[in-house]
């Protein structure tokens, strides 16, 4: 077959004429977009591109209806879906933390500038609760898949043709499809706007017509319901399979919960994991704001917020963080976001002006700055964290400290940085340990699919470490504080309890007043029962 022939049979070739491979090399069919003026043949349907209009065309060069080969091609203008997507595909298959992938869009994406403040809001918020609500989303998309295919079973009762797995950016559409239908409630119409999203991309597009079938199924798709008494009628599998699908948790925690907690609580919390999660404010005195003209400012704002009876110089947000920012409280570092939880792990601390303090694990510095607010800007204060760009963060909000307070930040692991200060004392010691983080999951949607059980194990013993190594800097009648942002007793008062047998020299220090964070002598914080974070602390004292 000859080459003009073979390229006229090909389907995706539909302008001919020639192009010359180099000065005399071979001959090849080219596809060319017409002026209005070309030939247009009948037969075929399609324009012709005469030899004249190639005349001018550089010898070896294609071009083609597609455009020309070797040019970059104009990317489709960003969205907020087409955004979503890109960080969503960052989180799953790259393991960018939710955090960061909103706030720096990948190479693979085009910068969110050309998007207003609320688009840019829109987006953290869809990339938060899609991968808050995932598990939900992949039992409601499957089971409505395996619907399909079930469907197809022939008569004779052999199985239907078993799913085949979604490649990743139609599992992402298609979550992304099913919760603005199922928990946003768009209309269906948002359907349209998922399929032509898929079509602009390469693998996706072939899916299309799945994606668009799966969709408006999901647009009447109601869940079946349960009371309390199908939960305790069922197998303990069965339970912790329809409780880890319905409230999108893995498995491993709803088992654990369910055990310590019992059903009713264990309930209570998972719904607060999946509620609106809650923020809290302070100021920094530091820089010239005292609470009360950080209260006027947030009313004189708009800002709906209620004062808290643990602490008197945080206030709970309940409608109006962004007006917080409007209003400029976060210009300067005028005011700090910081949950409640937080700063009780520092007012058991209890650090005062004058003493010399150690934050083993400090960065980004929530309550290293909180520290030396209640220090009254007095003593001095030493941050340690083994990641320089966390430390970097630090040292930031540092800049406006006074002179009366003396700091130090030393980008260094803490057992590193131990060995080389053998016999460096302190009044307090804060080792805000790394955790589960099974405290914080409102806040942090991603984390739930971060941990497994077999971490637990991991952690516990970086935290006994952390301990042993903490233990060397605390003067005699000084303070070891413990904390953690877990709700996990391993990690928790089994930590203090192991530790204080093979410490003899240390007792807990229990925590003063009748509120009820207060357990075992312990402050813990439980997210379904305070209305904040989980967390906990213990104050141990050296005796001798």
């Amino acid at each position: 077959m000859s080459a003009f022939a073979h390229a006229h049979k090909r389907k995706d070739l539909g302008l001919q004429t020639w192009r010359q491979s180099g000065e005399g090399g071979r001959k090849w069919p080219v596809e060319r977009k017409l002026p209005s003026a070309a030939f247009f043949n009948r037969a075929t349907r399609k324009q012709l591109v005469p030899l004249s209009a190639l005349q001018a065309e550089k010898p070896g060069s294609l071009v083609s209806v597609r455009g020309v080969r070797g040019e970059r091609q104009q990317k489709p203008e960003q969205t907020v879906r087409s955004l979503v997507l890109a960080q969503l595909l960052r989180v799953e298959d790259k393991g960018a933390y939710a955090a960061l992938a909103t706030g720096a869009p990948s190479s693979e994406s085009r910068p969110t500038d050309t998007l207003s403040a609320q688009d840019r809001r829109d987006v953290t918020r869809l990339v938060s609760e899609i991968l808050r609500w995932k598990r939900k989303l992949d039992h409601i998309i499957d089971g409505l898949n395996g619907d399909y295919h079930r469907r197809g079973a022939s008569k004779d009762g052999r199985r239907g043709k078993l799913p085949k797995p979604f490649d990743s950016r139609v599992r992402q559409i298609l979550r992304m499809g099913a919760y603005e239908l199922y928990f946003a409630q768009k209309p269906a119409y948002v359907v349209n706007e998922y399929v032509n999203l898929a079509k602009g991309i390469g693998n996706a597009r072939k899916a299309a017509g799945l994606i668009n079938s799966l969709l408006r199924k999901v647009t009447m798709y109601v869940e079946e319901e349960y009371s309390t008494e199908d939960f305790l009628a069922m197998e303990r599998a069965e339970l912790v399979e329809v409780l880890g699908n319905r409230h999108s948790h893995p498995n491993w925690l709803i088992d654990r919960w369910l055990t310590r907690f019992g059903l009713e609580d264990c309930l209570d919390l998972l719904e607060y994991n999946n509620a609106r999660p809650r923020y809290c404010l302070r100021t920094n005195p530091c820089h010239g704001l005292d609470t009360e003209e950080m209260k006027r400012k947030a009313e004189a704002a708009g800002v709906e917020f209620s004062e808290t009876s643990y602490l008197e110089d945080f206030i709970v947000i309940e409608k109006g963080l962004q007006k917080v920012f409007s209003a400029g409280l976060m210009q300067d570092r005028l005011c700090s976001v910081q949950d409640i939880s937080a700063g009780l792990v520092v007012d058991l601390m209890d650090p005062k002006a004058g003493e010399e303090v150690l934050d083993v694990c400090a960065a980004p510095g929530g309550k290293f700055y909180y520290a030396a607010a209640r220090m009254n800007y007095e003593g001095k204060l030493v941050a340690l964290d083994a990641s320089r760009n966390r430390m970097r963060a630090l040292e930031n909000g540092i800049r406006r400290f006074p002179d009366s307070l003396v700091t130090e930040t030393h980008s260094v692991a803490f057992e590193a940085w131990s060995a080389e200060n053998e016999g460096v004392l302190f009044d307090k010691v804060l080792v805000d340990a790394p955790c589960s983080g099974t405290g914080v999951l409102a806040k942090r949607a991603d984390l739930r699919w971060r941990r497994e059980a077999e971490d637990l194990q991991e952690l516990t013993e970086i935290q006994s470490r952390l301990l042993n190594h903490a233990k060397n800097h605390v003067k005699v009648g000084g303070i070891l504080c413990y904390s953690t942002c877990s709700i996990e007793e391993e990690e928790n008062s089994g930590r203090i309890m192991a530790f204080l047998r093979e410490n003899p020299e240390f007792e807990v220090e229990e925590m003063p007043g009748t509120l009820d964070v207060k357990k075992d002598g312990f402050l813990q914080t439980f997210p379904h029962q305070h209305k904040i974070d989980g967390a906990f602390a213990a104050r141990l004292v050296k005796r001798k």
